[in-house]
């Protein structure tokens, strides 16, 4: 288990020269902290990487994500994990209407799984987003 487990924002920030954001990855790199991904968090990276059109910068962004990965444990989403991620989305959505619930399960979705796998793994999430976890009780900090 990893100290972190690091949301799909934080890459997204690192990589548009957030200080916080790189500061945690210069962390990560000196081995003052340990880190994890969900594989969630690889295949929203690679839908931005997938839409760049020039060839040489698209190749350029998979070698840097994954040299990053290469340092952090992949924490795999487990069958555990998806149903409570399904019990989380599910108790959030009761209530709502058909289109709210829609929208709530759009927006969230992939959140609650995330939440779910840092849940078992014990590790806190590091995102810009920390009320889309704290929202499903999964402890998250704000970089």
């Amino acid at each position: 288990m990893a100290d972190y487990l690091f949301d799909t924002t934080l890459f997204v920030d690192y990589h548009r020269g957030d200080p916080g954001a790189k500061s945690l990855i210069e962390r990560l790199i000196q081995g003052d902290i340990t880190a994890s991904y969900c594989a969630l968090t690889l295949v929203e990276l690679w839908i931005g990487i997938s839409t760049i059109s020039e060839e040489e910068l698209r190749r350029r962004e998979e070698i840097k994500y994954k040299a990053l990965f290469t340092l952090m444990e992949s924490a795999p989403i487990s069958d555990e994990d998806a149903k409570l991620a399904g019990i989380l989305l599910g108790n959030s959505v009761a209530a709502l209407d058909e289109q709210p619930r829609k929208e709530f399960l759009r927006r969230f979705f992939a959140d609650a799984i995330i939440g779910a796998v840092a849940s078992r793994r014990k590790e806190t999430i590091c995102t810009r987003n920390k009320k889309h976890f704290e929202r499903f009780s999964v402890q998250a900090e704000v970089y």
